[in-house]
């Protein structure tokens, strides 16, 4: 009785051991793929206006840097003109 007490205790600890563990991970790996993601440019062929502006009003860990992509798309498309864009609050981000 005793045995199998203890070798349930011990099956309980490992499963929820584990399932700690993989959720942690889950949670660290969305973390690295948000840095990730945030820091390269070259994951889309376009960047909206629209998808930059609402990126912008995350909170910052959550921006994927997105605004910085489309302003350098904007740059290198328009040069000197992309400074003067202006967002739906009435803020030029790309300068």
């Amino acid at each position: 009785m005793i045995r199998n007490q203890v070798s349930f205790a011990a099956v309980s600890f490992i499963v929820l051991s584990a399932s700690y563990f993989g959720l942690y991970s889950i949670h660290y790996f969305e973390y690295l793929r948000n840095l990730w993601v945030r820091s390269d440019c070259s994951g889309l062929s376009y960047y909206a206006i629209d998808d930059a502006f609402n990126d912008h009003l995350l909170d910052d860990e959550k921006q994927q840097g997105l605004m910085e992509c489309y302003c350098e798309q904007m740059y290198e498309t328009y040069g000197d003109r992309a400074l003067n864009i202006i967002f739906e609050d009435e803020e030029r981000y790309c300068q």
